[in-house]
């Protein structure tokens, strides 16, 4: 993403700019669409000059203060606004917070997650701040769909608003302000993140079997049965598996099982994780896998385990548990596209 004065951010379909008293018809427009009076509220936004209003209260006076507020989504092939996204100090709330809202034409078509990921890059790289708070209302999947999808973790509940309505709460930290975990001799220096995801070959496969052979959690009673023909058929017949590739290489795979709508495997070396990348490989799994029109996927791991965190912080909802406590957890087609509609 560039940067393009004063004050504008790039994605590849989008320009950002901060929204000024010039938007305030299509605010008002966006205002009073069903999902921003359902989610967001009545800003009592009733009449253009209401927006204009707004604008110069809320959002420039923001922007004037800190540097920072609500862009324009103006998108670049037609020049339409198409919502909004910015980053926001509000009241009872500390630190800044994420909010995003589309026009009902533009939903479902991946601009909440591109416009999203372009503001978060600019918050923490030009910006200078080192975490981001988002809030939503308990039944909006949507939006908990999305930010799981860009990296927000859940931090409990807080009461908001007027009169106060207890929202979910949830974090995302600058990359630098995690800890590393200490590499191993296989991952020392610059290519513990220069890392690549592709899709699986046939020739991956004896690495995969060792990668899944070697994790400390989830760990196979009878790796015998499953053997490389296995594997074969699942990248192969039944979907399609893709691989984490350092210059070293294949530190990690998945495998999304479209016979069983079920995602077969993630798994990572131990000295792997902790580096964002089984994030890269579920995202880039989902998209394929909801991509071929599947609704719903399901999914199963131990409990109290480090995968067990991982999906439900993603937004997997706990369907059942086996005897043994296994638990089984399902992702919808709504949750995971739906978090880019907005």
């Amino acid at each position: 993403m560039q940067h393009n004065p004063p004050g504008i951010l790039e994605t590849q379909r989008l320009w950002l700019r901060p929204t000024n008293a010039e938007d305030a018809a299509f605010f008002h427009l966006l205002a009073n669409t069903p999902k921003w009076l359902q989610y967001i509220g009545d800003r009592g936004i009733g009449s253009e000059a209401d927006a204009r209003a707004y604008i110069l209260k809320n959002t420039m006076s923001q922007q004037e203060r800190l540097g920072f507020g609500n862009f324009t989504l103006i998108r670049k092939e037609d020049q339409a606004k198409i919502g909004t996204c910015g980053l926001y100090d509000r009241e009872g709330l500390e630190g800044i917070d994420l909010g995003f809202a589309l026009l009902p034409a533009y939903e479902g078509k991946g601009y909440g997650f591109e416009a999203a990921s372009g503001v978060i890059e600019a918050a923490f790289h030009t910006f200078g701040l080192e975490t981001l708070k988002a809030i939503t209302r308990p039944d909006n999947q949507a939006s908990r769909g999305l930010l799981a999808k860009l990296g927000f973790r859940p931090s409990g509940s807080i009461r908001l608003g007027d009169p106060p309505e207890e929202l979910l709460l949830m974090i995302l930290e600058h990359p630098k302000t995690t800890t590393p975990r200490r590499a191993s001799n296989s991952l020392k220096g610059p290519s513990a993140i220069n890392i690549r995801i592709r899709e699986a070959t046939t020739s991956d496969i004896p690495r995969m079997q060792q990668i899944r052979r070697g994790v400390r959690e989830n760990i196979l009673l009878h790796p015998e049965k499953v053997t490389d023909a296995i594997c074969l058929d699942y990248i192969t017949r039944r979907g399609r598996g893709w691989v984490a590739e350092t210059p070293e290489g294949v530190v990690g795979f998945a495998i999304a099982d479209l016979a069983d709508n079920n995602i077969w495997a993630l798994f990572l070396l131990p000295e792997a994780e902790g580096r964002g990348i089984g994030r890269r490989l579920h995202r880039v799994m989902m998209d394929w896998y909801f991509g071929q029109g599947k609704e719903k996927a399901w999914l199963s791991t131990g409990p109290g385990t480090r995968a067990e965190g991982f999906y439900r912080n993603l937004g997997w909802l706990e369907t059942s548990r086996f005897p043994d406590g296994e638990i089984q957890f399902e992702m919808t087609s709504q949750t995971w596209r739906g978090g880019q509609s907005l």
